[in-house]
């Protein structure tokens, strides 16, 4: 099933919570560029995590990015 993704702070959430591999085991992800590049990084037990999600998710193949145009 395609899951769109379509706020950072949805992500960076997910991440925080740490549901957001498992999403990704799950679902085909998809999420704009301008999103994917708002998450630089989450907070859990309140350390500030950084997370290069262009990297780890995009760039990987975990999850898909799509551009908007006009």
């Amino acid at each position: 099933m395609k899951l769109w993704l379509l706020d950072a702070d949805v992500i960076i959430k997910f991440l925080e919570i740490d549901i957001f591999d498992r999403l990704v085991g799950l679902h085909e992800l998809h999420v704009a560029s301008s999103v994917a590049d708002e998450v630089k990084h989450y907070r859990r037990g309140g350390e500030k995590i950084p997370v290069n999600f262009r990297q780890q998710y995009i760039t990987s193949g975990r999850v898909v990015e799509s551009d908007a145009t006009v």
